[in-house]
């Protein structure tokens, strides 16, 4: 049979009663009953396993009176199984609890059957004295049953000794991690290797145990050592990691079947957490609530199927923080393993897919109308009252501005300190609003114009009014150019259509470009309207002749040079400081080279520079729950808030953004942890409503 490319790991943590000694009932049908032996004994029986079963013996599962079960069969086991449950059924309840019932040793230091029900088994005590691994021998059981290969077993343990003065050595089960290491290697037909062997650990086939507590530590300590020992997560941590490297750099997979079942309590979710991180898959064992852990039933339980509330409850904490700091990629990550439909709850699946979903709109990866749905139906299910149908208030790609979705990026990625991303889109804004406002003017108001396939592009003609004619006239008064026939050309002849646009087989060209030069009382005139210029501040027709409301006073050229878009332009190219670089010099640096601290330090000089205005500098407010438009960076400056109402003089783009967001945190916020507490999203609604 050729090897499986899949690994599996057991992984055991083990307490003082995973070992325990068989008992019969003195009853005429005698029933055996596994019992564990008192706290208060604990020591005195790990000295007597020890000297019995050392290291020496191979096998040391049979000596001096003492042997553990082994060789039996999923049949003898189911056998016992029964029996064990027989006796659960029978004599332990509510008043007379398990933990009633134990062994000690004697003056004689003879084993005794203690407790109050110790009479109808003590004259039945099986000699030589048996001992069972009575958590594991259930699991056994069922790897015997679904002959499951087990290719590595690893048993964690503590011991802790009287030597240092350690308050649990005397009740520390020391010598169970050895004999439970080699009971699972003779039923798992594994190799059973020593601590000596670990630090050049070769787990294939191997069984061993590994003491995670020893000397005087304690299981948990103050501050980074709580609520567990990191010395003796450390420890653990090696070990899984050491066994899953292993087999990775052979290209198999690594899964991990968890038995939980001992051990200190606080270790147990740590185990878990760690089994998680290196695994590929973990499965772990279960006892269900009021029922017996020798219940035959099947208790394999896939644990990657449901993650438990409690990795909902961090999830969803760490991916509002990503939210807030403009990490959608981020919390996308942290949500993706809540989103296979099949593997989780609808309640945790609700608010994964609309944390998904958002992360990849953003990258282009999802439609308007995908965000819109997800949202919308993650909403209802957890029931917001008013929840809106469209959650930008655009029902398509048409609707809405190409201006929006890149101002959005630029601000995430100011959030999240992503200068790269934030200097590309910024720079990249100017020419996307162009290409908006051509759109919202030449093709009936659409914004994907420019994403169709060029036999998809039509434009409908513009006819130039007389505002047009009468502005280029004025033009002329501002241009340096001394040629007539040039100034014929390019002023003084009517603007056509044809002159805006060049159509070539359904793809479109803007052939007009012609940049104006102020004269000296233009330039005293624009700098008391905006509070500055560049030093030799030009501005282009293009915005003119695409946008009408820039025209409202019929003529007015300083109408033109507060256009929102030549605005924006200029503070592109302007200066912060003398012989440094703008914006867009920036870009090519970034784009060409290395982005060092230095340099970032300069782009953020620059960008949130008085005279550059393209950012607003960095808050120092670090609460998540403070105002969300203190938090703005891009979307509040006045030069994309007054281009972007060029395009929507409906909505601000700070609103939009908060609105997104707020959706998403709402969600998050207030998703239940039981299906029962979601509510069916109704019918969505046909038209986008703005408030």
């Amino acid at each position: 049979m050729p090897e499986s490319p899949t690994k599996v790991v057991l992984i055991v943590t083990v307490g003082r009663t995973d070992i325990q000694v068989l008992a019969k009932s003195a009853e005429d049908s005698p029933l055996h009953y596994p019992v564990p032996v008192g706290r208060d004994h604990q020591k005195y029986f790990n000295e007597q396993l020890q000297n019995n079963f050392s290291s020496s013996h191979s096998p040391p599962l049979e000596s001096k009176g003492f042997e553990v079960l082994t060789n039996l069969k999923p049949s003898d086991m189911e056998r016992y199984l029964e029996e064990f449950q027989q006796i659960d059924d029978r004599y332990i309840n509510e008043d007379n609890k398990p933990s009633s019932l134990f062994f000690k040793f004697d003056e004689c230091n003879e084993l005794r059957l203690m407790g109050r029900l110790g009479k109808q088994f003590e004259s039945q005590l099986c000699k030589p004295i048996q001992l069972i691994p009575a958590k594991l021998f259930p699991i056994i059981r069922q790897l015997k049953l679904k002959q499951k290969k087990i290719d590595t077993a690893i048993v964690f343990n503590t011991s802790r000794d009287k030597q240092n003065n350690n308050r649990h050595a005397d009740a520390e089960p020391y010598a169970f991690g050895e004999v439970i290491a080699r009971w699972l290697a003779h039923e798992l037909q594994l190799e059973f290797a020593s601590p000596d062997s670990r630090p050049e650990l070769q787990p294939d086939n191997k069984a061993f145990f590994c003491n995670y507590l020893t000397g005087n530590m304690n299981a948990e300590g103050e501050e980074a050592d709580y609520p567990v020992s990191r010395a003796g997560m450390e420890r653990i941590d090696y070990i899984l990691e050491t066994v899953t490297q292993y087999y990775k750099k052979q290209k198999l997979s690594v899964e991990a079947f968890y038995s939980p079942g001992g051990g200190i309590p606080a270790f147990k979710p740590q185990v878990e957490a760690a089994c998680r991180f290196y695994f590929d898959q973990v499965d772990h064992w279960i006892t269900p609530d009021n029922e017996s852990e020798f219940e035959l039933k099947n208790d394999w339980q896939d644990a990657q199927r449901y993650p438990s509330p409690d990795m909902s409850y961090r999830a969803r904490k760490q991916a509002l923080q990503l939210i807030e700091e403009g990490n959608f990629e981020g919390a996308a990550v942290i949500a993706k393993p809540f989103l296979p439909a099949e593997k989780v709850t609808l309640a945790d699946n609700n608010w994964a897919n609309a944390v998904r979903t958002t992360a990849l709109w953003f990258q282009g990866g999802r439609s308007l109308a995908e965000l819109n749905q997800s949202l919308y139906e993650a909403s209802t299910r957890i029931g917001v009252k008013g929840a809106t149908a469209h959650i930008l208030y655009f029902e398509s790609e048409e609707e809405m501005p190409n201006t929006l979705w890149a101002a959005f990026k630029v601000e995430a990625a100011l959030r999240q300190g992503n200068l790269q991303d934030a200097v590309r889109y910024t720079c990249d804004l100017r020419d996307i609003a162009l290409y908006d406002l051509l759109g919202k003017k030449l093709a009936e108001g659409s914004f994907d114009t420019f994403h169709n396939s060029p036999d998809e592009c039509s434009f409908n003609p513009i006819p130039l009014n007389e505002a047009l004619t009468t502005l280029s006239e004025q033009l002329n008064v501002l241009s340096k150019d001394s040629d007539k026939e040039k100034q014929e050309a390019s002023v003084y002849k009517p603007y056509t259509c044809s002159q805006l646009i060049k159509a070539s087989q359904g793809r479109f060209k803007l052939e007009t470009g012609t940049s104006y030069s102020f004269s000296k009382q233009s330039k005293k005139e624009f700098k008391g309207l905006t509070g500055g210029a560049p030093k030799d501040p030009k501005f282009n027709d293009r915005p003119i002749l695409l946008d009408a409301s820039a025209l409202s006073d019929a003529g007015s050229i300083e109408a033109m040079f507060t256009h929102p878009l030549n605005c924006y332009e200029y503070a592109l190219k302007a200066y912060s400081e003398k012989n440094k670089p703008k914006a867009r010099d920036y870009r090519n640096i970034i784009t060409h080279g290395y982005l060092s601290p230095k340099k970032s330090e300069d782009i953020e000089a620059h960008f949130t520079a008085e005279t550059v205005g393209l950012w607003s500098a960095p808050n120092s407010e670090t609460n998540t729950n403070s105002d969300s438009d203190s938090k703005m960076r891009f979307l509040n400056q006045k030069l994309v808030s007054d281009l972007y109402k060029r395009l929507d003089s409906n909505n601000e783009l700070a609103d939009l953004y908060n609105k997104l967001t707020n959706t998403l945190k709402e969600i998050l916020t207030h998703s239940p942890i039981c299906d029962a507490a979601l509510v069916p999203p109704p019918e969505q609604s046909a038209k986008p409503t703005s408030e």
